[in-house]
């Protein structure tokens, strides 16, 4: 590029932005943001693997509650486990 053309590049602000500024801008931003998804994504699977399970031991808790405390007027009003206890004497 000759003395001229970065003259004329200079009098065009828009033009010398596209091509000596946007550039690197973007390619900052595209490296950044591939180390923030590498950075993080360790994080989100510890935050799953724990969200999975919250839900396995509350459905577990549920589940005991229903066999051990629920009295069903089906059952005449006993819990599960004590009508199973029944049926199988």
């Amino acid at each position: 590029m000759g003395e001229n053309d970065k003259i004329q590049l200079e009098k065009q602000p828009m033009t010398y932005a596209m091509l000596n500024v946007f550039p690197p801008v973007a390619l900052f931003a595209a490296v950044a943001t591939v180390l923030v998804g590498v950075a993080i994504k360790e994080k989100a699977i510890r935050k799953r693997k724990k969200d999975i399970d919250d839900a396995v031991n509350q459905y577990h808790h549920y589940f005991l509650i229903q066999l051990y405390s629920l009295k069903l007027p089906s059952l005449n009003y006993k819990s599960t486990s004590v009508y199973m206890e029944e049926m199988g004497q």
